[in-house]
C-alpha cells in the first residue's frame, strides 16, 4: 500500500503532530527592542511625561540653589525624582520587552501602567498645585530678591503639571484600550 499524499503538495512526514520543519526559538520569548511601544500615543506621551519630569527636577534644584527647600518644594521635588525614575524603569520594560522574559501577560502589564500613570499623575498635580499656591504668597513680597527663584519654583510647578496631563492622557488613553473602547495593539504577541 501506498501513502497518501496530503493536499497542498506536502509530505507525509511534514504533517505530524507536534512537528516543526523550522526550528528555532520560540516565538515571543527573550528581550528584544520593540518600537511599536515608542511610536504609540502612550508611548509618545509617557516619553514626555520622563521629559517634564527631568525639567521640573532641573528647575527645583535651580532653586535649591537660592533658598533652603520648604517642605512643599522637597515634596515636589520627590516627586519628580521619584516618577522620572519609575517611569523610565517602566518604558525600558516595555520598550525592550523585558515583561515578556519574566511571563507577564500583555492585559497585565497594561494594568501595570495604569497604575503606574494614574498614581504619579495624582501625585504630580497635588504637589505642583502645592508649590504655586505656597510661593505665589509667600514670595511676592520679595520679588526683586527672589525673581530667578521665583521664576525656577514656578517652572518647576509647571513642568508638574504638564507632567500631569501627559499622563493623565496616558491612563485615559490604556482605560479606553482596556475596555475596548479603542483597540490597541500595544504588549500583544
Amino acid at each position: 500500500m501506498m501513502a497518501e499524499v496530503p493536499n497542498g503538495g506536502q509530505k507525509a512526514h511534514d504533517v505530524w503532530p507536534g512537528h516543526n520543519p523550522n526550528p528555532g526559538t520560540p516565538p515571543g520569548r527573550g528581550v528584544g527592542f520593540d518600537r511599536s511601544f515608542l511610536f504609540s500615543i502612550p508611548g509618545i506621551l509617557t516619553l514626555l511625561a520622563l521629559l517634564f519630569s527631568f525639567c521640573g527636577f532641573i528647575s527645583v534644584e535651580v532653586f535649591k540653589s537660592y533658598f533652603f527647600l520648604s517642605s512643599s518644594a522637597v515634596f515636589l521635588e520627590f516627586t519628580v525624582v521619584t516618577s522620572w525614575l519609575m517611569l523610565l524603569m517602566f518604558m525600558i520594560v516595555a520598550t525592550f520587552r523585558i515583561y515578556k522574559l519574566i511571563s507577564i501577560q500583555g492585559r497585565v502589564m497594561i494594568f501595570i501602567m495604569i497604575g503606574t500613570s494614574a498614581f504619579w499623575a495624582v501625585f504630580s498635580l497635588i504637589s505642583s498645585a502645592v508649590v504655586l499656591s505656597l510661593y505665589a504668597n509667600i514670595y511676592i513680597p520679595y520679588i526683586s530678591q527672589a525673581s530667578t527663584a521665583l521664576s525656577a519654583i514656578k517652572a518647576s510647578a509647571a513642568f508638574g503639571l504638564l507632567e500631569f496631563f501627559a499622563l493623565a492622557g496616558v491612563t485615559g488613553i490604556l482605560l479606553l484600550d482596556l475596555l475596548n473602547v479603542r483597540k490597541t495593539s500595544l504588549f500583544e504577541g
